[in-house]
Formats: C-alpha cells, structure tokens, sequence
C-alpha cells in the first residue's frame, strides 16, 4: 500500500461573496426552490442539495519539489488566489 500527500486551499467562511451566495443558498432552501444557476454552480451543482461547504475547497495544483533525499511540495504565497485561509496539507493511504 502506498502513500500520497496532497495539498488542499480553504476559503475562510466569512469571505464576502462565499457569505452572499450562502444567504441566497439557504433562502433557496428555505423556500424548496432551486437556486439560480450561478449559485447552484457555486456550491457544487446539485441544486438544492448542494453542499454549503464545496465552495470553500478551492482546487490548486502545488509544485513539485525534490532533491537526492527528500521530495515534497513548494507553494509560493503571491500564487495563492484571493480568499485563502487555511492551507491543508495531508497524506493519504
């Protein structure tokens, strides 16, 4: 079995347009409606089942990094999008 490491950015919560979007979510839901196609589009796709927390995951690819012992991955901070928070770094099995 091996192991891979991966890389995950996090949006912080109180980030304006993540908090705009919620707002129209819930009332959606609220309402049993479905939500507008940017906002359906924002939280995943599924409509009103969307998952409130799919757009703080935003996707990025860090680099590669590796020398004759080690190996691992580098991310320069001016790379980082707008709204980052938290980087989390984790291993899988």
């Amino acid at each position: 079995m091996g192991m891979s490491t991966h890389v995950t950015l996090l949006r912080d919560k109180n980030d304006e347009e993540y908090q705009k979007m919620l707002k129209i979510m819930k009332a959606c839901k609220e309402a049993d409606i479905d939500p507008p196609r940017d906002v359906d589009f924002y939280f995943g796709g599924d409509g009103i089942d969307g998952d409130l927390e799919y757009p703080l995951e935003i996707e990025f690819e860090p680099r590669k990094w590796e020398d004759i012992s080690s190996e691992g991955f580098e991310i320069d901070i001016d790379d980082l999008p707008s709204g980052v928070k938290t980087i989390r770094f984790y291993n899988s099995f």
